[in-house]
């Protein structure tokens, strides 16, 4: 890595200390992808490369079919 990077790991909703809402609906995928589109925006970014483990392998996928103009490409 060098300064041309910046690397950043979310705490998922509903796991460590991150927000726990109430319902099934809230762990729908769409809103787990919304989650990452959020937190690229809020770093000030428009695009970026997402990498996940396990569960967040799925989610990094269903960002990168749902949302292509942010994806850096797999």
């Amino acid at each position: 890595m060098n300064d041309a990077y910046r690397t950043v790991a979310m705490d998922t909703r509903g796991y460590n200390l991150s927000g726990q809402p109430v319902g099934v609906a809230n762990y729908a995928m769409p809103k787990l992808v919304e989650d990452i589109v959020a937190v690229i925006k809020a770093e000030g970014y428009t695009k970026a490369t997402v990498i996940g483990h396990d569960w967040g392998a799925a989610q990094a996928w269903n960002f990168a079919f749902s949302h292509q103009r942010c994806s850096n490409g797999w």
